[in-house]
C-alpha cells in the first residue's frame, strides 16, 4: 500500500508493532476474503490505467473512514481523514487501538503526536516523499501486472482487483482492490513468494468525495509531538544526489527519491522502485545503544547495523516493505562517501 495515508502508516508502522498488543479477536486474515460478485460493469483491462487512477485519487480525492491494518499476529484500527483545501493536501491518521498516537499533515508540515513508550524509529517524515509512480520507466521490468476477474465489494464500494507480481526475490507481490469509480485504494494485500498474505490494509467503511473540514485535520493535543517538513513534489532520481552515507547496493530498479540531513537526527534517504519503498536512517548513537538486529512485522522489516566512523558509533537502519534478506544486504553495504558514484 503506497498511498499518502499508507506512507503515514509506514511512518508509525514500526512504533505500532513495537508498542501495541494484538487483539485475539481481530483476525481478518482468518476470515474469508470479500466475495466476488458477478457484474456487468465495464472496466478498463489496462493495469497501468488503474495504477495511474489510484495514484491520482490518493492525492486529490477527499475521503474519510475507518480501516484495519496488520497481519495474522497484530491488528490495528485507524481513523483516516484526507482532503484538499484551497489546493493544499490535509491528512490525519488517528490510532483507535493501542497507545494514543496521531499523524497530521497540513501541506508540507507533518506533526506526530503520541503517548507511552517512544521508538527509535519515530521520525519517519521522509516516508512521505514516496508514493506510487506509474510513470517509472523500469516498473514493467520488475513487476507483472494484470486485472483480476469480476468485481468485488469492499467497504460497500464496487472494486476492481489489480494483481501485481515481482520478477525477482527482492520485492513482494501485491493484490490491490481499487474503487471502481474513483480508483481509491480500498484494500491491499502484500504477498510473499508463496502467495501468502504478509500484511493487509483494508477500509471497513469509507466515504469518498465528502469534504473533510479543516478542524478535523488539526492535530490532537496529547503526548509528545514532533513536527517535520517535506517537499510535496517527488523529485526525479536524476535530480537527487545521495547524502554522505549511501548504500553500495540496492535492489535493481530502486532509485533515490529524497534525502534529508538533520544535525540532531542524522541522515535519512528514501529509495523507491515506483511501487514500493524503503528508508535508510543513519545517526550517531552511544556505544551501549541497542544491538544489531533484524526483525519483520508482517511485510515491514527493520535491519539495524552499527559501524564505527572515526570517534562516532553510527547506527544504520533500513526500514521498508521488502524481504529481510534484501534489507540486510542494503544495510551491510552502507558506507560514508562524498562520491555519488558509490551507489550502483
Amino acid at each position: 500500500m503506497k498511498s499518502a495515508c499508507a506512507r503515514l502508516l509506514v511512518a508509525f508502522g514500526i512504533s505500532v508493532a513495537m508498542n501495541s498488543q494484538a487483539s485475539p479477536s481481530d483476525t481478518p486474515l482468518a476470515a474469508n476474503s470479500a466475495a466476488n460478485h458477478g457484474s456487468s460493469t465495464s472496466v478498463s483491462d489496462d493495469p497501468k490505467h488503474w495504477l495511474e487512477k489510484m495514484a491520482d485519487a490518493i492525492k486529490h480525492e477527499s475521503y474519510q473512514g475507518v480501516l484495519v491494518f496488520g497481519n495474522s499476529k497484530k491488528w490495528h484500527t485507524l481513523s483516516v481523514y484526507h482532503t484538499m483545501i484551497d489546493g493544499v493536501e490535509h491528512e490525519k491518521i488517528l490510532h483507535l487501538t493501542g497507545n494514543p498516537r496521531e499523524i497530521t499533515r497540513n501541506g508540507s508540515t507533518v506533526t506526530y503526536s503520541q503517548t507511552g513508550q517512544s521508538s527509535v524509529f519515530q521520525d519517519h517524515g521522509s516516508q512521505l516523499l514516496s508514493g506510487v509512480d506509474p510513470d517509472t520507466p523500469t516498473l514493467d521490468e520488475f513487476y507483472r501486472m494484470s486485472i483480476g476477474e469480476g468485481i468485488s465489494r469492499i467497504a460497500g464500494h464496487q472494486a476492481v482487483k489489480l494483481l501485481i507480481r515481482p520478477v525477482d526475490e527482492y520485492r513482494f507481490g501485491q493484490n490491490l482492490w481499487l474503487d471502481a469509480d474513483s480508483g481509491l485504494l480500498l484494500r491491499s494485500d502484500l504477498l510473499d513468494s508463496n502467495q501468502r498474505v504478509l500484511e493487509r490494509y483494508q477500509f471497513a467503511q469509507v466515504q469518498i468525495g465528502d469534504e473533510v473540514t479543516p478542524l478535523e485535520s488539526e492535530p490532537a493535543l496529547f503526548g509528545d509531538r514532533i513536527e517535520a517538513t517535506f517537499n510535496e513534489s517527488i523529485p526525479q532520481a536524476d535530480d537527487v544526489q545521495p547524502v554522505g552515507w549511501v548504500p553500495g547496493w540496492v535492489p535493481p530498479g530502486y532509485s533515490l527519491t529524497g534525502s534529508r540531513m538533520d544535525p540532531d537526527r542524522g541522515e535519512t534517504s528514501m529509495y523507491s522502485d515506483g511501487l514500493t519503498a524503503f528508508t535508510l536512517f543513519v545517526d550517531p548513537v552511544m556505544q551501549d545503544s541497542i544491538p544489531d538486529f533484524s526483525k519483520r512485522w508482517g511485510a515491514t522489516c527493520a535491519v539495524v547495523r552499527h559501524q564505527q566512523y572515526g570517534d562516532e558509533n553510527m547506527r544504520i537502519t533500513v526500514v521498508g516493505e521488502l524481504p529481510v534478506a534484501a534489507a540486510k544486504k542494503i544495510a551491510s553495504s552502507v558506507r560514508y562517501s562524498s562520491d555519488s558514484s558509490v551507489l550502483q
